[in-house]
């Protein structure tokens, strides 16, 4: 399936392009051939969308992505457009994805400790699985938080 920005993806594949050209460490990126592209950047918006509560509301009922937004009052953005933290989150979780599987990837940003004969390594997390890895959830953090199994909405009146 092909990119479309706006219906399937909030970036096309010639902005990421243009992105990573720009940004050191981007071999799995460069490497990569346009079909393997389309498909990290469109996992990367699906998983996005699935696995973060926005603020605010979809700008249209029934739009194909979660942005645009309405409600966002205070937080400069309209509702007829998409940050530019949201579209490079996109850019950088599909790099994720070209690399890796993030719905495989345990974090590992608790305290745990493992041995395996005379090394020993300590890690900080709680072996959780977080799909949207913590410096990519930084470019949104202002905009969403991480869905979870069972949770509470926000109620609007």
């Amino acid at each position: 399936m092909a990119v479309t920005k706006g219906t399937n993806s909030y970036v096309s594949l010639e902005e990421a392009t243009e992105y990573m050209e720009a940004r050191p460490h981007a071999e799995a990126w460069v490497g990569a051939d346009d079909e393997a592209r389309e498909k990290a950047l469109l996992h990367a918006c699906r998983l996005m969308d699935l696995t973060l509560v926005w603020r605010g509301v979809q700008a249209v009922q029934g739009q194909p992505l979660a942005w645009p937004r309405a409600g966002l009052t205070g937080m400069g953005v309209d509702s007829t457009s998409v940050p530019v933290s949201v579209r490079l989150a996109q850019v950088e979780l599909a790099l994720v994805v070209l690399g890796s599987d993030p719905m495989t990837t345990p974090d590992t940003s608790g305290v745990r400790r493992e041995k395996v004969g005379p090394i020993e390594v300590e890690y900080r997390g709680s072996g959780v699985m977080k799909v949207i890895p913590e410096p990519v959830f930084a470019f949104v953090a202002a905009y969403a938080r991480r869905a979870a199994g069972l949770s509470t909405l926000e109620l609007l009146r």
